[in-house]
């Protein structure tokens, strides 16, 4: 990848902190659309250190850039990618592509051209349903900056093309550049990146209101510490995870870097966030954007720009590895019922006659593995948190006993 290093003078009156705002979004960065230092970003500190989030070991393997389709100097950008791994959708110098492979081993073949792209805007990211036969997508009038539309296409099967774009009408007090959308499994929410100069970087939330009309009724909310902004992000897992770079200013550097939030069901809040603090994923020497993760978990799209530029842009993939101490935990709790979740402390546990019979033993971790708390559960049926001056955030337990196999489980402590 060549590397451009774009000078950015702006003076600290409004007009000009408005224009230089609108150059980076029109000129280079749409994909990226928060202003960038005129430095290259290889300080080994993240954005994470400074937000203070928990951490989650977030495993990978196969981790590497798509260079049988990356063009140098090019924007490769907002990549979507299947449940089986198998098809890449992404956007390529303002057009949509669709590239194929045979088994989740083999390279990506030739990219195609997919029949909705338009011709007289530019077109900047793309949301599939699950099936691929519907895809929600924004385009943009060329050098507008601020000029974004969203449109929905739809086809019968995956052996045909599909139909014309049919336009998604947004309703609410909306101003500025959108981007990245994602929707729920039952398409009834909507998740878009705004960039305005009014209200900053932020991720809206939709309802669905209409057969062509989406509403505006929130904003997702962002429990972080100061001086982190949302870059865009989508939905995963199931509608029950959001991955979304975090952006903030460290000794000089613009730095980016991927988080997730959790809630346990569509319609409940998020989780404050969790940095993933794995550098094969998060790359320290890289701004790591526009993640997509799949509903199953097993696979990971992103891109990484060596200075936050719309030109810089090259697609990566991951493989993701599930196990206990991560968001990608196995299997479900099992016959152990932990409650509330989330808590103000107190953790009550319902466990059958054979666990109580047999010297249970609950374990707190943090995200990183640190041992934080343990309670003897054959005497008493809860543990209170609070006695242990934790922080808010997420804790993984294990039930461990005479029984057989430990039991894991996450915990949401406010």
């Amino acid at each position: 990848m060549k590397k451009i290093t774009t000078f950015m003078i702006c003076t600290f009156v409004l007009w000009s902190s408005l224009f230089c705002y609108a150059q980076t979004i029109t000129h280079v960065d749409v994909a990226n659309e928060n202003p960038i230092s005129s430095e290259s970003n290889n300080e080994t500190e993240t954005a994470l250190d400074y937000c203070l989030l928990p951490e989650d070991p977030f495993p990978t393997e196969n981790v590497r850039a798509l260079d049988e389709i990356n063009i140098p100097d090019e924007a490769d950008a907002y990549p979507w990618i299947s449940e089986d791994g198998l098809r890449l959708y992404f956007t390529q110098d303002q057009s949509f592509f669709m590239a194929e492979r045979p088994d989740d081993e083999s390279l990506f073949e030739t990219p195609q051209l997919l029949s909705f792209n338009s011709s007289v805007f530019d077109n900047i990211s793309l949301w599939l349903t699950q099936d691929e036969l519907k895809v929600y997508f924004i385009t943009r009038e060329s050098n507008a900056g601020m000029g974004t539309s969203l449109f929905v296409a739809e086809r019968v099967s995956m052996d045909e093309d599909f139909g014309a774009p049919q336009q998604i009408q947004l309703l609410g007090d909306l101003n500025g550049f959108f981007s990245s959308p994602s929707l729920t499994i039952n398409e009834e929410e909507l998740y878009l990146y705004n960039a305005s100069t009014s209200s900053g970087n932020r991720i809206l939330v939709f309802s669905k209101t209409g057969d062509f009309e989406y509403t505006q009724n929130d904003v997702l909310e962002i429990p972080i510490g100061s001086g982190c902004t949302p870059a865009p992000g989508r939905l995963a897992k199931s509608d029950l995870a959001f991955f979304i770079p975090l952006e903030t200013f460290a000794g000089g550097f613009s730095v980016q870097n991927i988080v997730y939030y959790e809630r346990d069901a569509v319609g409940e809040p998020f989780s404050p966030s969790m940095s993933i603090e794995n550098t094969s994923y998060n790359d320290p020497s890289f701004f790591n954007i526009q993640p997509h993760v799949t509903n199953n978990m097993e696979y990971s799209v992103f891109v990484r720009s060596n200075e936050n530029n719309w030109n810089n842009n090259d697609l990566y993939i991951a493989k993701l590895i599930p196990t206990s101490t991560s968001l990608l935990e196995p299997g479900e709790q099992g016959i152990v019922n932990a409650y509330p979740n989330p808590t103000l402390g107190i953790v009550n546990f319902d466990l059958p006659e054979g666990i109580k019979s047999s010297q249970p033993l609950v374990r707190f971790y943090t995200p990183s593995g640190k041992l934080v708390a343990q309670v003897n559960l054959s005497s008493k049926s809860n543990i209170d948190l609070n006695n242990y001056k934790l922080p808010s955030g997420v804790y993984y337990y294990e039930i461990v006993s005479e029984s057989g196999n430990p039991i894991p489980g996450k915990i949401v402590l406010r």
